[in-house]
């Protein structure tokens, strides 16, 4: 689970965080341009990078840099609207990309995006960039490393606010589905088991109960009319 909340950036501050990101991973001289029509690029490098992919072996050239920014809470880079089809995200860009490269040529492209990024994934759009770029050096970069980097700087994450948007708990509906699932699958084993577990005790009086929980008589006489039906069934999962 992600420690920050890309989603609730701007696209315009999360190219921005990205754009520090890189002058920490390439160098200072990472460009920012006014916001407006990107042509197929939202960052600018020339140079030896400071530490990407390693200090030991950085690249070294010419850096195309762009970010892609979604709202859409848990989306992965193997949405295919992203990735898969020959009309995704990605198969637009190396097209508006291939056009940027004949009047200004580049030789390492880094995509960063807030998506999921998984292992079996990463490999697939890599070798989709090169192929598509006709270079060696791409990389996607999902929020797995942005987490990773913001962990490595966090100074960046204060200058964004980014622990503001922090939350203890996140529930996503693929997640709640799947355990939802598992339960239902395994209740009568579960349930049998748990009664080794219970011990008795004294259930309190549902007057006093709805007084602590500051339940109105009328929102009561409510629940008993309106959901009071699915009470045993809820016990019973």
């Amino acid at each position: 689970m992600s420690k920050y909340l890309y989603e609730n950036l701007s696209d315009e501050e999360f190219e921005n965080l990205v754009i520090r990101i890189c002058k920490e991973l390439l160098g200072i001289g990472c460009k920012s341009f006014s916001p407006g029509k990107d042509e197929a690029k939202d960052s600018w490098f020339t140079g030896k990078a400071n530490r990407y992919p390693s200090e030991n072996a950085p690249w070294e050239g010419k850096f195309n840099i762009q970010a892609k920014h979604t709202k859409v809470l848990n989306a992965s880079c193997s949405d295919k609207n992203f990735s898969v089809n020959k009309t995704s995200i990605l198969q637009k860009e190396i097209k508006r990309l291939k056009e940027v490269m004949e009047a200004n040529p580049f030789n390492n492209y880094l995509i960063f995006t807030n998506r999921k990024l998984s292992g079996v994934s990463q490999p697939k759009i890599v070798k989709m960039l090169q192929n598509g770029l006709g270079i060696k050096n791409a990389e996607i970069i999902g929020r797995e490393d942005l987490d990773s980097y913001l962990e490595d700087y966090p100074h960046i994450a204060n200058k964004f606010g980014l622990y503001r948007f922090q939350s203890p708990l996140r529930f996503y509906e693929k997640d709640l589905k799947e355990v939802i699932i598992c339960f239902s699958e395994q209740s009568r084993q579960v349930s049998d088991e748990a009664k080794n577990y219970i011990t008795s005790f004294t259930a309190i009086d549902k007057d006093r109960k709805n007084e602590l929980n500051k339940l109105s008589k009328e929102y009561f006489e409510f629940i008993k009319t309106n959901s009071l039906q699915y009470f045993e069934e809820i016990e019973s999962f």
